[in-house]
């Protein structure tokens, strides 16, 4: 097996992800599931966005999945979650973007601290050191396409 690219040697890495509906991010969850298994993501925080908070019922709790809908940030945009506002300041190794991403959701997102930022699919006026276009919707295919990228460019 390859030696890990994402995650190895304790890296930080953050994933926004934006979805649908709920067996959209089932599929999600269960690809990340699979790289996380087999040591592609490691240390990883997932912040994944929606549009209703009443979603979050049919979502399962995790310690690295955090769910942010509308009515998860304060009057001034702030998330109400205090830990993870705290997380969100961190330092990161490597921030992930999928998903179409919206235009309020891109602001925070552009103020994370990371030394690797990629995008796949890129959303508009999103900072980015690489963006990856894939053909194709699969979660876990995009994440290994990146990560194969990402052994390429390292080589």
């Amino acid at each position: 097996m390859r030696e890990t690219v994402l995650g190895n040697n304790g890296e930080k890495i953050i994933v926004f992800y934006s979805f649908k509906d709920v067996s959209e991010f089932n599929k999600f969850r269960e690809g990340m599931s699979n790289l996380i298994n087999a040591k592609v993501l490691q240390s990883t925080l997932f912040v994944v966005f929606m549009e209703n908070a009443s979603e979050k019922l049919y979502l399962p709790d995790s310690v690295r999945f955090k769910y942010l809908a509308k009515s998860d940030f304060n009057f001034f945009g702030q998330v109400k979650d205090k830990n993870l506002r705290q997380s969100m300041k961190d330092k990161f190794d490597v921030l992930l973007v999928f998903g179409n991403i919206q235009e309020n959701q891109l602001k925070r997102i552009n103020k994370i601290s990371a030394t690797k930022r990629i995008v796949t699919n890129s959303a508009e006026n999103l900072k980015f050191d690489i963006s990856i276009n894939a053909n194709t919707t699969s979660i876990e295919q995009i994440a290994n396409f990146t990560k194969e990228t990402l052994e390429k460019i390292k080589s």
